[in-house]
């Protein structure tokens, strides 16, 4: 919710100040830089991300060896509950920052 209402802030500033064209231009800059935030993000190195798989990768490249599989699944599956956790927390944040 948080996002929509950033969105919404850019618009109106930008319609306000600059007009339609700009409005729409920083618009579209601003989720430019959003979809970028949210791929760098996606390479971190955390299990059940992109990142954690290449960490994995990189592991298996060193040792020269595959790494075991079940550990791999289990700890690929504690950091999604983790992330699971992270995105529940933050959806009532921002669901308490609407109505509080």
């Amino acid at each position: 919710m948080r996002v929509v209402s950033e969105m919404s802030n850019v618009v109106e500033e930008s319609y306000e100040t600059d007009g339609t064209f700009y409005a729409f231009l920083n618009l579209i800059n601003w989720a430019i830089l959003l979809s970028a935030n949210l791929g760098v993000m996606n390479l971190l190195p955390i299990p059940a991300l992109d990142g954690g798989r290449l960490l994995f990768l990189f592991i298996e490249a060193i040792r020269g060896k595959k790494a075991n599989r079940k550990v791999e699944a289990v700890v690929t599956l504690i950091g999604f509950i983790l992330l699971m956790i992270l995105m529940v927390f933050i959806l009532f944040n921002d669901i308490a920052n609407v109505f509080g």
